[in-house]
């Protein structure tokens, strides 16, 4: 049944080819409706959970400003913390125990003003940072190394690099990354920009081929196989977020986007089926590496939002095979897997 706002289904989202694209910008503005069935979170029964803050713990001794701020927590249960500090260019690992006890504090690079921060650890226990396009790995000895990235590889140029979480246990790192469209061979599209105001201004337009999501496994350094959301399409794959689930598949939701005199933004879905040996799927040599296009599709959102917006934040649910997405000016929406 068509809603105006509704949640998804991945499974179907996944299954379904993009439409054609209309060139004129005002569409995109259109609401588009899918046949779903809309979901809010239900009330979790029993007890509310007892939270409520605790001490405040300094972590670093500089003066902050904007800093760029990871954290994530260990099998033992103790706390890593990342912190980007763009006053004195120095990127910072702190261990916190459940006590509120600092274990470790650590300078890791004093040369660094990245425009991204993520963390993650792998199945081996290690702790890998990605601070813009560098990737960091800590070993179990507590010793820093850099490490190799899949767009290093390709001789590519990324941004808003970060990994995939979620997944298999003990599955492989997925890193998820934009590129520009050109290296891609992606089509071109026509932006329009002005200036001006009342009675007069200067509209000129702008050929571009965007930029898109690559997602790519860790596979020893090799990084053979790349999963590009929409190369077909010529849209720029904007404000996205990714999680993985643990029968392997990759679910995404983005803004396409373009600009008609301003930034108009359309929130789709896309589902990256993981890599089988009998895939099927029409694979592309592009930098030596092979590359498949996956199709996204429209998601139905608040018609007054049509976007998924910056800041936005995904998971999923094993349990009960739902996506959750949280938009800072949308609250939250559960995505429901029929399957």
């Amino acid at each position: 049944m068509p809603l105006p706002i509704s949640s998804l289904s991945p499974r179907d989202a996944a299954m379904r080819a993009a439409p054609g694209r209309a060139a004129a910008g005002a569409a995109l503005l259109l609401p588009l409706l899918l046949t779903a069935c809309q979901e809010t979170p239900p009330r979790p029964a029993g007890e509310t959970p007892a939270v409520e803050l605790g001490p405040v713990i300094r972590l670093v001794e500089v003066p902050t400003s904007n800093e760029r701020v990871r954290a994530l927590i260990d099998d033992a249960g103790l706390a890593h913390v990342l912190v980007a500090s763009p006053g004195d260019r120095t990127l910072r690992h702190v261990v916190v125990d459940a006590a509120g006890a600092i274990r470790i504090a650590d300078v890791v690079r004093s040369d660094l003003k990245p425009a991204s921060l993520d963390a993650v650890f792998d199945a081996a226990g290690r702790l890998h940072v990605l601070a813009g396009t560098l990737h960091l790995v800590r070993d179990p000895a507590g010793q820093w190394s850099e490490a190799a990235t899949p767009w290093a590889a390709a001789g590519l140029e990324a941004g808003t690099a970060r990994f995939v979480t979620g997944g298999a246990p003990g599955g492989p790192l997925l890193y998820a990354f934009n590129v520009g469209g050109k290296a891609l061979g992606a089509p071109a599209r026509w932006d329009f920009y002005g200036v001006g105001g009342y009675g007069g201004g200067i509209i000129w337009p702008w050929r571009t081929r965007g930029s898109r999501l690559a997602v790519v496994a860790e596979d020893g350094g090799r990084y053979d196989s790349w999963s590009v959301v929409d190369l077909d399409d010529n849209e720029d794959v904007a404000d996205w977020s990714a999680v993985a689930s643990p029968d392997g598949r990759v679910h995404v939701v983005y803004d396409a986007q373009r600009s008609v005199l301003a930034l108009q933004s359309l929130a789709r879905y896309a589902c990256i089926e993981p890599l089988s040996a009998d895939d099927a799927t029409q694979w592309r040599e592009i930098a030596g590496r092979r590359v498949r296009s996956v199709d996204g599709t429209d998601m139905s959102v608040a018609p007054g939002q049509p976007g998924i917006g910056p800041a936005a934040a995904l998971s999923f649910n094993p349990s009960t095979n739902e996506l959750l997405l949280v938009r800072p000016h949308d609250g939250g929406r559960v995505l429901r897997d029929d399957a």
